[in-house]
């Protein structure tokens, strides 16, 4: 759940700790995000979009760079600026942000020297081939946006990095980000919800393997935790596409009761594993309606999701026209989850019941340390909420009624553990913390039954924390077990 503070963060949400590096730069926003870089520091590299400027521990070396940033960059323009060095000068990081360098930019890890960067090349004939429709605005960072927009244009309907988080941010820095450069496209998806044959309207995010999705591809299908959306996986889907060159393909979407989708109101509340289940299974069906081009799925859940993709990959072994290939849980463990589940309506109940604006939500989820990556935060929380008529104050409200979901938690854990060692896919298990590890966890782990990667530096948001790693980490559970070669069976599958 967005929001839980520390010691509940296993079950729904975490908290976040502030990091710093010897490394810094400053982005140029108002030319888009830039290529990919260098490793050295005190240079400015000009890529095929925007320059990035890098610094290292001297003041002298921070200077120089920024007064050139400072002459290519007049006042008003938007640049991000890090963490300056130690010996940076109070008056000089003032003059920084009144002449124009506001917001945040990447950081460079000092330990490998490496410019992580958010460009990926965005295909607009993709789009149109897929859409037969224009692409939709550049990116832009508004705050009154409206409900049924978010960057990626009109919708049509189917019928290794760490996170940085400077001690203090600049004026700007809490300003909503586009996801377009994420996601290929927004869809709408039509799917039966009730005995009745009543609608829903999935919201889903989808960037497509390259050549389009078929029996020879692989698309990761990303479910969502409670009270967060599709878009916690903007950042992680962008760095998986570009990691495996666009060969695979990435799938988000809200699930019912969370962001711009929408359910009828007699079902909406309905939550429960089974429900949550069956839309997943529908939005695939629905995707990916041609069983003979139907791509290999791996189930991707983070928190509650979790709980979802590994009833689904039960319950898609029973039909032989879905081929799973893997399960993988992100921060989810029964044992934990149970534990703390008595606390929880308290933990909700903390939260805020509304936020001024939009930049305060997203600041709110960054301070609270919520979600640890700021540039990450900008891309998902405004789909976490919504501006509400009808409120004096706090008029921008929760799109998720965590509470109205209480009845339902037991049955998204209970029993998960050991239905995770039991899903033939292969199975991977991502965690903040190997102290979340229950009894059967650790002996299934021993006994070597899924593959466990700890993420130390994250939060209960890995992905959104550590999107690059994340990536990483998900790329090579796709490569091992997507081709072997005709008898052999991956470790973890049975």
């Amino acid at each position: 759940m967005a929001g839980a503070v520390d010691g509940a963060a296993s079950v729904f949400s975490h908290g976040a700790s502030q990091a710093t590096s010897a490394y810094c730069h400053a982005v140029s926003q108002s030319c888009g995000q830039p290529t990919v870089s260098a490793k050295n520091p005190n240079q400015s590299y000009s890529g095929a979009i925007g320059k990035v400027y890098t610094y290292g521990e001297s003041a002298s070396g921070a200077s120089s760079i920024l007064n050139q940033a400072d002459k290519e960059h007049p006042a008003g323009s938007t640049v991000g600026v890090g963490k300056a060095p130690a010996d940076e000068s109070d008056a000089r990081r003032q003059a920084l942000t009144t002449s124009g360098f506001v917001g945040l930019a990447c950081i460079v890890a000092p330990e490998t020297g490496l410019l992580h960067t958010n460009h990926m090349p965005h295909s607009s004939s993709l789009r149109v081939a897929l859409l037969k429709q224009q692409a939709g605005p550049s990116p832009a960072a508004h705050a009154d946006e409206d409900e049924e927009t978010d960057g990626l244009g009109d919708l049509p309907s189917s019928s290794g990095s760490r996170p940085m988080v400077p001690p203090a941010l600049a004026p700007g820095a809490f300003g909503p980000l586009s996801s377009d450069d994420c996601f290929a496209v927004a869809l709408e998806l039509d799917i039966p919800c009730d005995a009745d044959e009543k609608k829903a309207t999935m919201r889903a995010y989808y960037t497509p393997p390259k050549g389009g999705a078929s029996t020879d591809t692989t698309v990761f299908v990303c479910h969502h935790g409670a009270g967060f959306g599709a878009l916690s996986y903007a950042l992680m889907a962008r760095a998986l596409s570009q990691q495996t060159g666009g060969e695979v393909g990435i799938l988000a979407y809200d699930c019912r009761g969370h962001g711009r989708t929408k359910f009828p109101p007699h079902v909406v509340n309905d939550m429960s594993l089974g429900a949550l289940t069956g839309d997943l299974m529908q939005v695939i069906y629905t995707l990916f309606p041609d069983a003979a081009q139907r791509p290999s799925l791996i189930l991707v859940g983070h928190s509650m999701g979790g709980a979802v993709v590994v009833e689904a990959a039960h319950a898609l072994e029973t039909d032989p026209q879905v081929r799973v290939l893997g399960v993988a849980m992100i921060d989810i463990v029964e044992g934990t989850s149970l534990r703390l589940l008595p606390d929880m309506s308290n933990i909700v109940r903390q939260r805020p019941e509304g936020f001024v604006s939009l930049e305060s939500a997203i600041q709110w989820h960054i301070k609270s340390r919520t979600i640890r990556n700021p540039m990450s935060a900008r891309r998902s929380v405004p789909s976490f909420v919504h501006e509400a008529r009808g409120y004096a104050t706090l008029p921008w409200r929760w799109n998720a009624d965590l509470l109205a979901t209480e009845p339902y938690w037991h049955g998204w854990f209970t029993g998960l553990s050991t239905k995770f060692l039991c899903c033939r896919a292969a199975r991977l298990l991502i965690l903040a913390e190997t102290d979340n590890l229950d009894q059967t966890l650790m002996i299934g782990q021993m006994q070597g039954k899924y593959q466990l990667v700890v993420s130390p530096h994250a939060g209960h948001c890995v992905q959104e924390d550590m999107p690059q790693h994340t990536a990483e980490t998900l790329a090579h559970f796709w490569q091992r077990n997507d081709r072997l070669p005709a008898g052999l069976r991956p470790v973890g599958q049975s």
